[in-house]
């Protein structure tokens, strides 16, 4: 086990098998602390896709072993890496927006119920803020020929009360029974009347066109709405949590645990007291560094230009063969 995890960590197996207990111990440690937001990732990202997108099986499976194994791959370099507090700073960043995104899937798994409530809420209101647009659009066209068809009800209901009382002799010139003035009053009451009649199958028919455009409106949303949509249900989630005190503690509480487990590798790699193999390690390179710089050193203060022209290494060629010919 202890090797699989050198892997893991980019140690040497057969330098460290022989450290003492407590280096091997970090190397377990930090590698088995890996896994936690390896998992966690893994199965977040696929109940995210089968339960709350709906993504078929296989690619739910796809895209939690392809998001699992990027997390991996980050974890595992936060382990590997040593250097200065920037690449701390850095690390805590990318912790940050790690576990952030981890508690998001997370919660939407958690909270799917929840958020299914709420997100029927939000289809029905933007149903009626889409039925008072459409309204509020034709709202003067419809009060136009409501007011034209008023005013002309109005009217006729004039002319019949006078044609009435022209008959019975309330009223106009006084003499009961139907004279030619009462047909003429007449007459002009039923042009009213057919005004009016036009006026309100005007009205009507208006009425009709507009509640079927809301209509055909509340079907286009409610066919186009989708309820497994991501930002949509992280949109319900945040509303559903900062409309309830005790939603808000629950959530806290959540996601203060999932970024607890999301930087458990940064916190122990930054915070773990070196081992004796750590400092091992560090001697080796401290002197590999040092052999490197007196071997320049040695190098430049020995360097002869001329032993690298091609000609000058030829003729000392020939003259090493006379000599030796002459000598032999």
């Amino acid at each position: 086990m202890t090797k699989f995890n050198c892997f893991i960590t980019g140690d040497d197996y057969k330098t460290l098998v022989n450290e003492t207990l407590s280096s091997r111990k970090k190397i377990n440690l930090l590698a088995s602390t890996l896994w936690i937001p390896v998992v966690m990732w893994f199965c977040s990202t696929f109940l995210l896709c089968r339960n709350v997108l709906e993504i078929q099986m296989f690619m739910a499976v796809i895209a939690a072993v392809f998001v699992s194994s990027l997390i991996f791959m980050i974890e595992r370099s936060i382990i590997m890496s040593n250097g200065s507090r920037l690449l701390y700073a850095f690390r805590i960043i990318l912790g940050f927006l790690v576990a952030s995104l981890g508690s998001l899937a997370l919660d939407e798994v958690l909270f799917k119920n929840d958020i299914d409530i709420q997100m029927a809420e939000m289809k029905n209101e933007l149903i009626l803020e889409n039925s008072r647009k459409v309204e509020n659009e034709q709202l003067s066209n419809l009060n136009y020929l409501r007011k034209d068809k008023e005013a002309k009800f109005v009217a006729w209901q004039k002319a019949s009360a006078k044609a009435q009382q022209e008959a019975d002799g309330t009223g106009g010139s006084g003499q009961r029974g139907v004279s030619a003035i009462t047909k003429l009053k007449l007459q002009q009451a039923a042009y009213l009347k057919s005004v009016y009649d036009l006026s309100l199958n005007k009205f009507n028919e208006f009425s009709v066109n507009l509640d079927a455009e809301k209509a055909n409106s509340k079907q286009y949303i409610a066919g186009s709405f989708r309820e497994n949509s991501l930002l949509m249900r992280i949109k319900a989630m945040f509303h559903l949590i900062f409309s309830d005190i005790a939603m808000l503690i629950v959530y806290f509480l959540i996601t203060v645990f999932l970024f607890a487990l999301e930087f458990i590798v940064v916190i122990l790699k930054v915070t773990s007291q070196k081992t004796a193999y750590e400092r091992k390690i560090e001697a080796i390179e401290t002197i590999a560094a040092q052999k490197l710089q007196s071997m320049i050193a040695y190098e430049s203060n020995h360097f002869r230009p001329e032993n690298l022209d091609k000609k000058v290494i030829e003729a000392k060629g020939i003259l090493n063969q006379k000599m030796s010919s002459i000598f032999n």
